[in-house]
């Protein structure tokens, strides 16, 4: 099973730089869980894959190795930070990629470059090394161009023990065999209660991405379930991941030397510092506000097995110079972009394809197979796939699953 490895997963003997010309030299001395999981599965590495400098953002471009850009439109983004895996898969360079997810790293990528990601449960899938202030919500998750690839790869990156950070039971689950089984039997026979909410109540989504994924949700009226449009109670989130992740920043880099910094993004440095100046009354607030946001979601679960939602408010931007500061300060679609993602912060999510813009040919199931699109040597040039490494559900209940339209500008 060919597998390419987002740059921030230790593989022993590599190569791992977390895009940063900090790292430039580091070798990472052992697999992190994920790897040695995928190792053992007999899994063929062809190589890592490019994210922005320290996995921060949605866009993927670093001052080690450039910028990656978007297999269907060479001139937008493949978004982030799981950026170079998301590009590798969609250009046809492989069929999985290992990644991972705090503030939508999966998620926006799988949305921009039309493929399903899946951020699992926290602690399904072990994160080591962990990821500092980021540790409870970052995740190690798979990106793929179909559900059922998705799924072969979620079975064969479970450690089968970790002592040395975050696991969750193994709930013993075949995933694989789970995509045969019908949704009205997930629930002993009790037909699943799926929410469809186009915008959560509060996010500004585009008319045209609303329409197709309202789409794409009431299929699963076509094959006998009921759909009904509910949003859970959550207010406006965003500030929750301003400053939990912009906490995390600060505590990461902010201290940092000024020979280090001027070898670093620039706008990561800013942000940092800018985020240097939350108090911890700011942050325990914020852990609170995260708290209740659970508990919100929990009283919707009760009612709903699965919530449907656009994965983002927009379909993929372009590359420069509107690019995407997940977390930090505003800037082009950046609001947009970030909108949906908080809500995701305390629930499994996945991402499928519904369709696309502007009359464009229609999404095919993710069963389906497709060619790769046209740009696969661009891509790859342009940091999707960097150097080969030469080494050789059923869904739980109270899920999220959003839906995206790829662009317009598509071959």
């Amino acid at each position: 099973m060919p597998v390419s490895i987002k740059d921030n997963l230790w593989t022993a003997g590599e190569r791992t730089t977390f895009g940063s010309r900090l790292l430039a030299e580091f070798v990472a001395p052992e697999d992190a869980p994920s790897v040695a999981a995928l190792r053992a599965a007999g899994a063929i590495f062809v190589g890592r894959t490019n994210l922005p400098e320290f996995a921060w953002r949605g866009s993927t471009d670093n001052q080690l190795f450039g910028e990656s850009r978007n297999p269907w439109d060479l001139t937008r983004t493949p978004g982030g930070s799981t950026g170079g895996g998301a590009a590798a898969v969609a250009a046809g360079l492989g069929p999985l990629a290992l990644g991972s997810d705090g503030a939508g790293s999966i998620r926006i990528p799988a949305s921009f470059c039309g493929l399903v990601g899946l951020k699992p449960t926290f602690g399904r899938v072990p994160m080591y090394p962990a990821a500092g202030g980021n540790e409870l919500v970052a995740h190690v998750c798979p990106l793929a161009r179909t559900v059922r690839d998705a799924a072969l790869d979620d079975e064969r990156d479970r450690p089968s023990r970790s002592s040395r950070c975050v696991r969750a039971p193994d709930d013993g689950v075949d995933y694989l065999a789970a995509c045969n089984e019908p949704l009205a039997g997930a629930r002993g026979g009790v037909p699943v209660r799926i929410a469809w909410s186009p915008d959560l109540g509060f996010a500004p989504v585009e008319p045209e991405t609303r329409k197709i994924a309202e789409t794409a949700a009431r299929a699963f009226s076509e094959i006998g379930l009921t759909v009904e449009e509910a949003s859970p109670d959550l207010g406006d989130p965003s500030v929750i991941l301003k400053t939990l992740y912009g906490g995390a920043q600060a505590g990461a880099h902010a201290a940092r030397s000024p020979e280090q910094k001027a070898q670093m993004d620039p706008e990561l440095v800013r942000y940092a510092e800018a985020s240097a100046g939350l108090s911890v009354v700011d942050y325990l607030r914020a852990v609170g506000a995260r708290q209740a946001l659970t508990d919100a979601l929990r009283r919707f679960f009760e009612r709903y097995d699965l919530l449907l939602t656009p994965t983002l408010c927009l379909p993929a931007v372009p590359a420069r110079p509107r690019r995407p500061p997940r977390g930090g300060r505003p800037r082009g679609d950046a609001p947009r972009l970030d909108a949906l993602l908080p809500v995701q912060l305390q629930r499994p999510a996945g991402r499928l394809r519904p369709g696309r813009l502007d009359g464009q040919r229609p999404a095919r199931r993710a069963a389906d197979r497709r060619p790769a699109p046209r740009g696969r040597a661009g891509a790859a040039r342009r940091g999707g796939l960097r150097g080969a490494a030469a080494v050789g559900s059923s869904a739980a209940a109270g899920g999220v699953a959003s839906l995206s339209p790829l662009p317009a500008h598509q071959v």
